[in-house]
């Protein structure tokens, strides 16, 4: 984790340490051609003399960097630059990214939004999500146990009047009826809800 923050540290001086190493390099040059010509070697020999004595520069300055860099975070950089460089040349191109990109992003969001209101959020009137339950009835015929989505009003009044487990009762029932009159009938849901004592009924979609 230390080595990871100083080569960030380093990275973010990366062009003040350039400097200092082409310094260093330059002074190392100096100082190996003053050496050469001290040696006997011809003043114009001296420079190629300190270049075989250093060695391959660029190895060395690729080898010196990757001390002090982040790998992915270059080529992560250089990818940027390219593509902002390639989005400036082309305006209608970068128009149709950034509109492609903000409607996918907006339908994504509201999906989400929607998925998480219906699914994942417990429904507001509701104040203890966790203590509602749906009551369901089972039947035996033949040695097989059958559950029963539905059951007919009467028994839901005899629940209510026998069962005192329950601190609320409520009851709907889904059906489709024609509305209107004539060639102008459609078909709509209906919902019967009962809630509380009270008796409630609303069309919900054709």
């Amino acid at each position: 984790m230390r080595e990871l923050i100083a080569r960030l540290r380093d990275w973010l001086r990366r062009d003040k340490l350039d400097a200092e190493l082409s310094d260093e390099l330059r002074f190392h040059s100096e100082m190996l051609s003053r050496d050469a010509r001290s040696s006997g070697v011809q003043p114009d020999d001296a420079p190629f003399a300190a270049r075989r004595a250093l060695g391959n520069l660029t190895a060395v300055r690729e080898e010196t960097r990757d001390r002090w860099s982040v790998t992915w975070l270059d080529h992560f950089q250089q990818d940027a630059r390219y593509a902002a460089r390639g989005l400036r040349r082309n305006p209608g191109f970068t128009a149709a990214v950034v509109l492609t990109l903000g409607l996918g992003i907006g339908a994504n969001a509201a999906m989400f939004n929607v998925i998480d209101q219906l699914m994942f959020r417990p429904y507001p009137y509701l104040r203890d999500p966790g203590s509602v339950h749906r009551v369901y009835l089972q039947t035996t015929a033949r040695g097989r146990v059958l559950t029963n989505t539905s059951l007919p009003y009467t028994r839901y009044l005899d629940l209510k009047a026998s069962t005192s487990s329950f601190s609320q009762y409520a009851a709907f029932a889904q059906l489709t009826w024609a509305v209107g009159i004539g060639d102008a009938a459609r078909e709509f849901h209906r919902f019967a809800v009962e809630f509380i004592d009270q008796l409630f009924e609303m069309v919900v979609g054709e």
